[in-house]
């Protein structure tokens, strides 16, 4: 995998069906404040992803890195329960991805089929998808929902430039500055900002299937990543509140002409993107579980002889000569046989779907997993990493103590996030 390959995974993991929620995170804070707080969960999560590819060096040579081999340096249970909380945060990503699928074609299609719908695309677009085992394999993908975000971008500045007269009736007041009233708390839309970056639980994939490793180089794929997501966030966030003002909505494309062109293709290419977005919640999930089989049936992990024949029948051949070569030193990593993954799988495929056709909503429950899951993944881990083991590392080099500060920061900051994500959830 490329860097630009890393990047562009890491923007489509970060630029969801979230994006169309920024300009309503603006209204309870105002223009000029919702840009500094956009731009300054953009930096703690820049921070959070560094952290993690500071820390990868701790990891065993004959192991990939991920967080539960790093948590089994803390407590061997930890590890556990950490890879438990990410497989529930990205399966409950997942499944509400599903749902937001049929709530897309239902608009699009006009039609109350959601099942039919939800199912046709399940079984013919995201179950191929899922079933790949490498992440680069999905760097087209990941392009194309890219793309499509870049044309929500488009759409959002050409409504703004070029308002009809429908939407000129809709526009609310735009403050500069925190509205005297807006009847919505900060505390509600501060997890908005926050989570629009959370890609932190697709970096170490993204590094395992780098060519070379060091801190320099892998540097270079979160801060083009974050620094686009937080570019195009602040187009639609700050164009789409200027828009609408006091009146936005959570989906900005909700708001312009339902009979328009453009705005069809702007629900289309939401669709491809929270579509193609599944797998990279489906990857991570698998992993955690993986983790944890492993750790409580240690006889489930395989050989050397695995990898290769696991490798050939994904489509990769691999040249044990050239990756000598070309990764110091070799690491040679057990990866899952063709059955246990394909079992992980279609529990992770099989279960969303389940859920997603029979429920409408699981806004209420993925808020509270949100706002645990993901802070634990984003901030507190990497600045709970960084400050236990960067200190007992003699041969950390320069800036030792000013990572040590930095984990603490985050880790402090991750807390603070949980308590005001968890009170929102649950009282707002």
């Amino acid at each position: 995998m490329s860097l630009i390959s890393g990047a562009v995974t890491l923007l489509h993991t970060a630029c969801g069906a979230g994006i169309l929620a920024i300009p309503f995170a603006f209204k309870p804070f105002g223009l000029f404040p919702g840009l500094m707080v956009l731009v300054v969960c953009g930096i703690a999560a820049i921070f959070g992803l560094l952290l993690q590819a500071k820390i990868i060096k701790y990891t065993p040579t004959n192991e990939k890195h991920s967080f539960f081999i790093l948590a089994t340096k803390l407590h061997p249970t930890l590890a556990i329960l950490f890879d438990l909380a990410i497989a529930v945060k990205c399966f409950g990503v997942s499944t509400s991805y599903l749902i937001a699928i049929g709530d897309f074609l239902a608009v699009l299609l006009d039609n109350e089929y959601r099942m039919n719908t939800i199912t046709f695309v399940w079984l013919f677009i995201i179950l191929p998808l899922s079933y790949l085992r490498k992440i680069n394999a999905l760097r087209y993908t990941s392009l194309l929902a890219v793309t499509s975000v870049f044309y929500l971008c488009i759409l959002v500045t050409y409504h703004y430039c070029k308002p009809s007269e429908e939407i000129s009736e809709l526009r609310g007041t735009v403050s500069l500055f925190l509205p005297k009233s807006s009847g919505i708390s900060p505390f509600k839309t501060l997890p908005i900002f926050v989570f629009a970056y959370t890609c932190h639980h697709n970096m170490f994939a993204v590094i395992n299937e780098q060519k070379h490793t060091d801190f320099k180089r892998l540097k270079f794929i979160p801060l083009i990543a974050i620094s686009i997501a937080c570019i195009l966030y602040l187009i639609v966030g700050c164009l789409g509140y200027a828009t609408f003002g006091a009146n936005i909505t959570s989906n900005i494309v909700a708001k312009y002409p339902t009979n328009s062109v453009l705005t069809v293709l702007g629900q289309t290419a939401m669709l491809t993107v929270v579509t193609l977005a599944y797998p990279l919640q489906c990857q991570p999930a698998r992993a955690s579980i993986l983790n944890i089989l492993y750790a409580l049936f240690p006889k489930l992990k395989n050989n050397k002889s695995d990898v290769e024949e696991a490798s050939m029948n994904d489509g990769y051949q691999v040249d044990l000569e050239e990756n000598k070569q070309q990764s110091e030193p070799e690491r040679i990593i057990s990866e899952p046989s063709i059955i246990l993954h394909s079992i992980v799988t279609s529990l992770i495929l099989f279960g969303s779907w389940c859920i997603a056709v029979s429920v409408n909503s699981l806004a209420q429950v993925l808020a509270i997993v949100g706002a645990t899951g993901s802070t634990f993944i984003s901030f507190i881990l990497p600045g709970l990493f960084a400050v236990v083991l960067i200190p007992k590392d003699n041969d950390f080099g320069k800036g030792k103590t000013l990572w040590i500060w930095i984990g603490g920061i985050l880790m402090g900051w991750g807390i603070s996030v949980m308590c005001v994500s968890l009170y929102a959830a649950i009282f707002l």
